[in-house]
């Protein structure tokens, strides 16, 4: 669009997302100049992969000492957040979020930590469309300016690297071009729509359980509503085509990275998971509702009362029932099928938890609801909320677990402790550590410590994640002393508390025996151990 063609309120809109595009950009630390330092192990995973893909066009790497070691240890050798397959390490996150990640870091070495706000805003800008044309003007600036604002989407849109936001992008494209097929009836709209939601599965698989109702809802409509006959058959016979050969190199790639077109790696990463981490959780799948609900949704009330009000008075027009209705499922089935595993977030708040980025699409649309619940108040009584709601998201941005403050301190921490492992090891070392392998890999072999056990034990794990669980000794001493029988150099890498739940003594003891000892290199609360053979 001509930006002197544009209107007064088109115009805010613009400078509102170059505003937040600046402000995402400074919400993290980038490290343009060096190899970046990630909060999570799926951003170093993500980012790992989608640059080996650009520079070797590969998504694969071999498993050091893989044919010189039993699986039973070289499966320890997979950093988490990646899968391990006949003896290579694949991804296990998204396939269609590396591959794009991949191609759009040929702009430059690092462009590819420069798109997420890229894509904050722009996902924003649908949203106040969607609002635009479903409500008002009104009612979509304040969609937009509490999209941008809201905890949760504000965090995702820092990130460097993540796949939530294209995937969000893309189905909300879907959501606002089944809007527009429902007021003009065409064709073309109802193409877009289709292409956009499948371009939604190529980023994540589960973006089904929210295509599944569109296309359900199409069919109806098709069969049943005259004023739809235009549309015919043979139409959704080339959607279906074209779908296919969007979701085609993904089923591909699975065939080739997991030995089947249907099997991702979260698959694979399961099966890793269920032989060597004891599965047994003594915790009710309503036990883990009543977690989220009560550590997350009790966060946002106000969205949750809008959606209720909303939707008793929200039924003049079929464009306003059908996002409504559209908002309910979503949420639904999102807090259903997110809330049913134990994923990492359960132990309180934390604003980057899984659980919050996986519910986002619901949470956004929920926005829609409140957004025109406000508007129709006094305009006093607008300010007040709204300003109510910003002072309040900006405090759970930069004060809560795993916000902007939270965040900076610890990426400065992973990366002194990165600089001080990095200094002081040998090159093509190992070292085994609970969870800073988001740092370490893939400068030197990771050895994940809750993968050095084997399903022999029974154990209750409740509500701790997989970083939280220690091997049991005895096999975690064998395996140590296997991987150092080889030559390689071996090192175990932590924090004063994480070794303090291994025993030390037991391992030095079992080392001695075997002719090897531990050398011990200590930085304020950086300790680092090496394994080395006796003379």
């Amino acid at each position: 669009m001509d930006i002197k063609g544009m209107e007064g309120r088109d115009k805010i809109v613009l400078a509102i997302a170059i505003f937040f595009f600046i402000v995402y950009l400074l919400s993290h630390p980038r490290y343009l100049d060096d190899y970046p330092v990630f909060i999570s192990p799926g951003e170093n995973s993500d980012y790992f992969f989608s640059k080996l893909y650009q520079n070797t066009g590969d998504l694969r790497i071999e498993v050091p000492l893989y044919n010189l070691l039993p699986q039973n240890i070289t499966v320890a050798f997979t950093p988490r957040d990646s899968a391990q397959f006949q003896g290579y390490i694949v991804p296990k996150r998204f396939l269609g979020v590396v591959l794009t990640f991949g191609v759009m870091s040929v702009i430059h070495e690092n462009s590819i930590l420069l798109f997420m706000p890229i894509f904050g805003v722009f996902t924003a800008i649908v949203l106040y469309l969607i609002a635009r044309d479903i409500f008002s003007k009104q009612v979509a600036l304040i969609v937009y300016i509490l999209t941008l604002l809201f905890p949760p989407f504000w965090i995702l849109s820092t990130s460097p690297i993540k796949g939530d936001l294209p995937f969000l992008f893309s189905l909300l494209l879907g959501i606002f071009y089944i809007a527009k097929f429902l007021l003009d009836n065409q064709k073309k709209n109802l193409f877009l729509s289709c292409l956009f939601f499948f371009i939604s599965i190529y980023f994540r698989l589960t973006a089904t359980l929210l295509f599944i109702p569109i296309f359900l809802f199409l069919l109806y409509r098709l069969h049943k509503d005259v004023s739809y006959k235009n549309v015919s058959r043979n139409f959704y016979i080339k959607f279906l085509i074209i779908g296919s050969l969007i979701i085609m190199p993904i089923l591909l790639l699975n065939n080739e990275l997991y030995g089947d077109f249907l099997k991702a790696g979260y698959f694979i990463s399961q099966d890793i998971t269920e032989s060597t981490i004891i599965p047994e959780r003594n915790i009710s799948i309503l036990k883990l509702y009543n977690i989220y609900a009560t550590n997350y949704l009790s966060a946002f009330p106000i969205l949750l009362l809008a959606l209720g009000i909303a939707g008793l008075t929200n039924y003049d027009t079929k464009r306003k029932r059908f996002i409504t209705f559209y908002t309910i499922y979503a949420f639904i089935v999102l807090f259903l099928y997110s809330g049913s595993t134990t994923l990492w977030g359960t132990q309180g708040f934390y604003i980057n938890s899984s659980f919050l980025r996986y519910m986002l699409p619901a949470f956004l649309l929920l926005n829609i609801s409140l957004a025109f619940l406000i508007s129709k108040l006094n305009r006093n009584m607008r300010l007040i909320i709204i300003m109510v709601l910003i002072v309040s998201y900006i405090n759970i941005v930069f004060l809560s677990p795993a916000g902007i403050i939270d965040t900076y301190g610890n990426l400065q921490n992973n990366k002194e402790y990165r600089d001080f492992i990095l200094n002081n090891i040998q090159p093509r070392s190992f070292v085994v550590t609970q969870y800073h392998d988001k740092i370490l890999y893939p400068h030197t072999y990771i050895i994940s410590s809750p993968y050095l056990s084997e399903n022999i034990l029974p154990a209750d794990l409740g509500l701790l994640g997989l970083a939280s669980y220690i091997p049991e000794q005895d096999i975690y001493n064998f395996k140590l002393l296997k991987v150092a029988e080889t030559g390689a150099n071996v090192y175990i890498a932590g924090n004063e508390p994480y070794l303090k739940k291994i025993s030390l003594e037991s391992l030095k003891e079992y080392l001695e025996i075997n002719n090897y000892t531990l050398e011990t290199i200590k930085k304020d609360s950086f300790v680092l151990y090496k394994i080395t053979k006796l003379n």
